[in-house]
């Protein structure tokens, strides 16, 4: 019987400080696949962004599901990384779905962020049906959350925070974007009405041409850009490894570093804006009301006790129907042993007789079961979990 408890790990390095990214940016989602498989755990969601790295696990065996992100942690080598498990791992989960954990409050990729990461785990086979309707859920009251507040019309996503940015500083005429996916791909949207001269840069010909085709943008091979070209340059590639060096030699640059680890290794005299600078820019500019912060946190809380009891209640559904299925195996193999002695003329009344003396002693367990399990004493559940688990033959 699986536990009806989820287990996150949660290394999010929402300071932006690189002692605290330790090793996350150079390892892909199959690397952390590999060692939650080899714990013998099987049933798990992986989120990882730009900022965030979250394991989401459902198991019947709690103490190896915490030694394995424990394990995990220490390998990846952050001092960021904590465990949450139960009622608090699903509050979590719905306030990173809402935007409320994002490091720009509200940032709405994170939404598509999370559901592309289920489908990888629906996908691969990872997805229990406990986790599909927790994640389902779990969206549900983050949209719930959007629509009840002002997250959906205030809200700032990294893209928009970075051309905010440019178009309030003076003297920005020319922008090269350095990157050819999803993240440039938004950067150049929320820019193409600027009213500046727009170059995209990257390695492959094929994609360049791909993202300017009907924006109106220069394109050029990252083997022959130059920084001393434009005003302002924005990256964002993925690489565990600085792709160039910005020197003193040129003219001052506004640059806007959206790697994670940075894509710049040095900014000499320009203006350097990574993404902890992204971060304050935004909540300067977007930040919910304490009235907005009470509907968010009311909703949250209602929605995850919601949910809590309705895993509880399907854990209370298994545990039920596999006492009444061990009592109807007991109950067939002794009414076998009566009918040879009375004969198998009487099935029907030893049938009855039987299923009147299981419903009788089972009454009051199922319905002190039903109690433990509604009441959510963690204690007792446990006990449950002991009692009538798959050790004890369920």
């Amino acid at each position: 019987m699986i536990s009806m408890y989820i287990i996150s790990l949660h290394a999010t390095y929402k300071t932006m400080d690189l002692t605290h990214l330790g090793k996350w940016a150079s390892h892909d989602k199959a690397f952390f696949a590999q060692k939650i498989e080899e714990s013998g755990i099987h049933e798990y969601v992986i989120l990882k962004t730009c900022n965030r790295m979250e394991i989401y696990v459902a198991v019947s065996e709690i103490q190896n599901a915490k030694l394995c992100l424990a394990s995990i942690a220490s390998d990846m080598q952050t001092t960021s990384a904590y465990l949450l498990e139960g009622q608090d791992s699903i509050t979590h989960l719905m306030r990173v779905c809402a935007g409320l954990e994002s490091m720009i409050l509200g940032e709405q990729e994170i939404q598509k962020q999370v559901k592309d990461s289920l489908a990888e785990a629906q996908a691969s086979g990872t997805a229990s049906k406990m986790l599909n309707y927790v994640f389902m859920k779990a969206l549900s009251a983050a949209k719930k959350v959007r629509t009840s507040t002002s997250l959906s019309t205030s809200a700032f996503s990294i893209p928009k925070a970075a051309s905010g940015i440019i178009m309030h500083t003076k003297g920005i005429g020319s922008v090269c974007i350095v990157g050819t996916g999803h993240m440039a791909s938004r950067v150049l949207k929320e820019l193409s009405d600027a009213g500046l001269r727009i170059t995209l840069c990257g390695r492959s010909a094929a994609k360049l041409n791909a993202l300017s085709n009907g924006h109106g943008t220069d394109t050029v091979n990252l083997a022959d850009f130059n920084p001393s070209n434009f005003d302002a340059i924005i990256t964002a590639v993925s690489s565990p490894e600085p792709i160039f060096k910005i020197t003193s030699a040129g003219k001052p640059l506004l640059i806007i570093d959206l790697g994670n680890p940075r894509n710049v290794s040095s900014n000499g005299n320009s203006t350097y804006i990574d993404l902890m600078g992204i971060k304050n820019y935004a909540h300067i500019n977007a930040k919910l009301s304490s009235e907005d912060n009470r509907i968010a946190s009311r909703i949250i809380s209602s929605s995850s006790d919601a949910m809590v009891r309705h895993l509880n209640s399907m854990e209370a559904d298994e545990i039920i129907a596999s006492l009444y299925k061990k009592a109807e195996v007991a109950g067939t193999a002794q009414c076998g042993k009566a009918l040879k002695l009375i004969g198998h003329e009487h099935r029907a009344t030893v049938d009855m007789m039987a299923k009147s003396i299981s419903n009788a002693i089972l009454s009051s367990p199922v319905q002190n079961i039903k109690r433990i399990i509604k009441e959510g004493d963690v204690t007792k559940i446990e006990t449950l979990r002991e009692i009538f688990g798959e050790d004890g033959g369920c």
